[in-house]
C-alpha cells in the first residue's frame, strides 16, 4: 500500500499573544511575515507555511496547543550557538542517540517544542 501523504505543507500553532509569538519566530527563526492579520501570521519555511493562530476557547483547548514539530538543519551545535545568541533557553545538551539523527530541542512561548536535526 503506498501512502497518500506527501508531507506537510502547513503547521498551524495555537498562541495566547499572537504579537509575542509572532516576534519570538521573527527573532529565532529570522523569518519574515508573509500575512497576518488580528487573528493569525503567517511565516513560509523552504516551502512549509507556518500559520500561528490567536487561541479562541471553543477552537483550541491545551491539549492541542502543545504541538512538536522538527526541523532539520545542517550543522547542530552552531544551530544551537546562534540560537542561544538570540535568548532561545535550549535543553542542556544535544542528544545524540545510536539510532538516529542527532537533535536538540527548545521552546516557544506558547509551549510548543521545537526539535532541530542534524
Amino acid at each position: 500500500m503506498s501512502s497518500w501523504a506527501r508531507g506537510s505543507g502547513t503547521i498551524t500553532l495555537f498562541v495566547d499573544d499572537l504579537a509575542e509569538a509572532s516576534q519570538f519566530y521573527e527573532d529565532v527563526f529570522g523569518l519574515s511575515v508573509t500575512f497576518e492579520d488580528d487573528d493569525s501570521t503567517i511565516f513560509h519555511v523552504d516551502g512549509t507555511v507556518v500559520t500561528l493562530l490567536r487561541t479562541r476557547p471553543t477552537v483550541a483547548g491545551p491539549a492541542s496547543r502543545r504541538v512538536p514539530v522538527a526541523v532539520e538543519v545542517d550543522d547542530i551545535d552552531a544551530t544551537r550557538e546562534q540560537l542561544a545568541a538570540r535568548g532561545v533557553m535550549l535543553e542542556p545538551a544535544a542528544n545524540d542517540p545510536s539510532w538516529g539523527a542527532r537533535t536538540a530541542t527548545f521552546r516557544g512561548p506558547d509551549g510548543h517544542v521545537w526539535e532541530i536535526a542534524a
